[in-house]
């Protein structure tokens, strides 16, 4: 199975500015893109904040755009009207997770539920605001769909991706996501999306992938083995010490364990392996071989090291 092509986009968000201006900037954006080998489209934000989407059929000829002098005079004149950027440029490039703190959500939208889609998420965009680590929110669209239905992009910055996750899981956007969900054509997705044991989901072009089961298992046991060993060399003494029954103490180790691989360990090992577990970038037999072959000789080095390192053998060490 081959790679598919990986889309790339830019989000750029201005200050605001007087009616009509950024609108007729825009259009001569889309005039002077829309020539360019490898673009696809542009989406443009006008009644929220400023703000405009660019996307190239792939990241190469999206840096080619920007470094060019089309780009360049473009934001010159753009300047010369008053329409200057307010926050970093932000480029996504779809097989790449995205940037540090950054939520991405894709919301179909029939267009005669606009209004009440772009007052939801105004509101939504006023509570993230007043969250912790928040930085900036743009929304971008439509795009059209055959079908007729609009596609909107909202960008979610926040400081780190702790902050973010700790707006995603809030009570306060749970409660407005409600009305939200309301004028939606389907549940909203996210181009790009992990969880804590190894699998990674995403959503390009409207087609969800996710990591095939063997990869996650595979990575499941590359980190809960080493994981198990240690504990109960370094932890099960001491609550042995503590006097706690067997059954007990294996139930506490188990927590710890399960704490740590779903808060730091499977986090950490699905980031370094995103290119393998990628269901797009890592979908290839070569990639797929390759990653599994790394895999497999953690898994000799773990094992090796357990085998013959007695300082770390819980069932020989006193």
């Amino acid at each position: 199975m081959s790679e598919m092509p990986s889309e790339a986009t830019i989000f750029v968000a201005f200050h605001p500015v007087s009616d009509g201006v950024f609108e007729e900037w825009a259009g001569q954006v889309q005039a002077v893109a829309g020539d360019t080998p490898g673009f696809r489209h542009l989406s443009v934000a006008l009644d929220l904040q400023p703000a405009l989407s660019l996307t190239f059929s792939d990241e190469s000829l999206l840096q080619h755009w920007l470094d060019s002098s089309a780009w360049s005079q473009l934001k010159d004149v753009g300047a010369g009207q008053g329409i200057r950027r307010e926050f970093s440029d932000l480029v996504v490039v779809d097989g790449d997770g995205p940037p540090t703190g950054v939520g991405i959500f894709v919301h179909e939208v029939d267009p005669v539920n606009r209004p009440g889609f772009a007052a939801a998420q105004r509101r939504l965009m006023d509570l993230s605001a007043a969250a912790a680590g928040f930085e900036y929110s743009i929304l971008t669209g439509p795009r059209l769909a055959d079908d007729g239905i609009e596609e909107w992009t909202a960008v979610a910055k926040f400081r780190t991706d702790a902050l973010l996750a700790q707006w995603r899981d809030s009570s306060e956007r749970a409660a407005a996501l409600g009305e939200l969900r309301s004028n939606l054509e389907q549940e909203f997705s996210s181009p790009f999306e992990t969880n804590s044991f190894g699998s990674i989901v995403r959503v390009t072009g409207g087609r969800p992938a996710s990591t095939p089961d063997w990869k996650v298992g595979m990575m499941v046991l590359l980190v809960l083995y080493p994981t198990v060993m240690v504990l109960s060399r370094f932890v099960g003494p001491y609550l042995d010490r503590w006097g706690a029954e067997p059954w007990l103490s294996m139930w506490l180790s188990q927590i710890l364990s399960v704490s740590l691989l779903t808060y730091l360990l499977m986090p950490l090992a699905t980031a370094a392996f995103s290119f393998w577990l990628d269901p797009y970038r890592g979908s290839s037999r070569k990639v797929s071989v390759v990653g599994a072959i790394v895999v497999v000789l953690i898994y000799a080095a773990t094992l090796t090291l357990f085998a013959n390192v007695r300082w770390l053998q819980f069932w020989d060490y006193a």
